[in-house]
């Protein structure tokens, strides 16, 4: 193995090297439900996916990139004095978290709101959904493949747009929402943080220099299909 070679950087050199960095604040956050759950949201919270989906996802003003780590066991009886750590099952997270800020019309809060009722089995009983205002009325969950959602992609790129990385989150759901305050003080932006559950995510290059597509593609219904 060669050795590393010392000697001066040119300025040019320097720039083209180290100064070329990614930037936090260049990404896009794409979600989809499930049919089932875009009918539910349509039918009992007045909201339909067409008209809120470009909405949804440019509210995303944060969002937490994921990363897995490996489990290991001590191999010690190969070599004298040596320990060694074999990896034998790569762990993922398992949340992934976004927040958003709430639009004026509650559409966004409304969305989410509706895919947990979908999740925990709330029938659809029409936008007032009297019913479920009686204690005594129970639900009854729905099955994973009913409210999954494979459909939950994060790309980012810089403000050249020629290269990107995709984050593609397999089986992934809304699994808590984060309580948001209000109060009579100074007034502020209302945020809402969405933590979701997935059984593993997928990174790929996503390049493409015709920059005045990628936009269309990706908040087209056939995103998914283009790719």
């Amino acid at each position: 193995m060669a050795s590393p070679v010392i000697g001066a950087v040119g300025t040019k050199d320097l720039v083209n090297k180290f100064l070329d960095i990614a930037q936090t604040s260049h990404y896009l956050v794409y979600f989809k439900p499930p049919s089932g759950v875009i009918n539910y949201i349509r039918t009992n919270k007045g909201v339909d996916w067409i008209d809120i989906s470009e909405r949804v996802n440019l509210s995303c003003f944060s969002a937490k990139l994921p990363t897995s780590n490996f489990a290991t066991h001590d191999v010690t009886s190969d070599f004298m004095g040596v320990t060694e750590k074999m990896a034998y099952r790569r762990i993922y997270d398992d949340t992934f978290s976004v927040s958003l800020f709430v639009d004026q019309e509650y559409k966004i809060l409304h969305f989410f709101e509706g895919w947990m009722d979908f999740i925990a089995g709330k029938e659809s009983g029409g936008v007032t959904n009297r019913g479920f205002k009686n204690f005594t009325n129970g639900t009854r969950m729905k099955y994973p493949n009913q409210y999954r959602t494979n459909a939950i992609d994060l790309i980012k790129f810089d403000r050249s747009l020629d290269n990107a990385i995709k984050y593609s989150f397999i089986e992934g759901f809304p699994i808590s929402m984060d309580s948001m305050e209000v109060s009579y003080g100074a007034s502020d932006l209302l945020r809402l943080s969405v933590n979701f559950n997935f059984v593993r995510y997928v990174t790929e290059p996503f390049a493409d220099r015709n920059q005045t597509k990628i936009l269309e593609r990706f908040y087209t219904n056939s995103y998914r299909d283009v790719q």
